[in-house]
């Protein structure tokens, strides 16, 4: 009976230590990305979809919200009137922007600092 429970024993410490000994290889192993050259490349520009969406959900229900208060009481002409505008003024925002940068940078210029570039 003594012989029976000291090869139990034995068989129950070799598996535990069979089983601690792959649990330790599988957790030092660690989990590491391994990418191909264009997946490193590419590997700045990835897009995370659940980090975004985190980022930006109380973004989101803000503006839901606030399209109902009372004092946000624009009717939908007012509304398709001002996407027009902002259309509209578009361009001659990038005419000013390009007038803006063709004074600044011109070397004769003396009516204020020049931009280098």
């Amino acid at each position: 009976m003594l012989a029976l429970l000291k090869n139990r024993t034995k068989r129950a410490l070799k598996s535990l230590l069979l089983i601690g000994s792959v649990m330790l290889i599988a957790a030092a192993s660690g989990d590491a990305m391994r990418f191909n050259p264009a997946q490193e490349v590419a590997a700045p520009y990835s897009y995370d979809l659940i980090t975004w969406h985190l980022e930006n959900s109380l973004s989101k229900w803000t503006h839901r919200v606030s399209r109902y208060l009372p004092w946000n009481d624009l009717t939908e002409n007012e509304r398709q009137r001002m996407v027009a505008e902002y259309f509209d003024l578009t361009p001659q925002l990038g005419e000013l922007k390009d007038r803006v940068s063709n004074v600044s940078s011109d070397p004769g210029n003396d009516s204020g600092p020049t931009l280098s570039g």
